[in-house]
């Protein structure tokens, strides 16, 4: 079975009730038993919170295991970002994406995430599952 990774977005949106996706969110972590976060995406998650140990147990809690990239995951990380600036791409804080993407097709792996547009268009033979 591949690797299934899991966008920031899908783990704020189960912290979250009442979120529009958290719904969704909680039934798209139900599906697995093993899920996978990219230290981008754990970075992303933990901001609201106080303490590494909350962060820690937040992973547990969910079931999630941490795993580092890999450097072809890093070079495709940049290579797509410049794509995308090339392409006439603007938005400043849209290097997390490529590197969460990066990863989860590196390991031939599958995504979750709300957010399919960039990853679609940027990784296309990515596995994205969305609402």
């Amino acid at each position: 079975m591949s690797v299934v990774y899991l966008d920031s977005c899908v783990v704020i949106d189960v912290l979250d009730t009442k979120a529009p996706h958290y719904e969704w969110a909680v039934s798209a972590l139900e599906q697995y038993e093993e899920l996978s976060i990219s230290p981008i995406a754990f970075s992303e998650i933990c901001a609201p919170l106080r303490t590494v140990e909350e962060a820690l147990s937040l992973l547990k809690d969910l079931n999630l295991t941490l795993r580092a990239p890999c450097h072809r995951t890093l070079f495709l990380a940049s290579k797509k970002h410049l794509e995308y600036r090339r392409r006439g791409g603007k938005k400043s804080g849209v290097l997390s994406d490529f590197f969460i993407g990066a990863q989860a097709a590196v390991e031939k792996g599958r995504l979750i995430t709300r957010n399919k547009g960039r990853f679609s268009t940027y990784f296309p033979t990515l596995d994205i599952l969305c609402p």
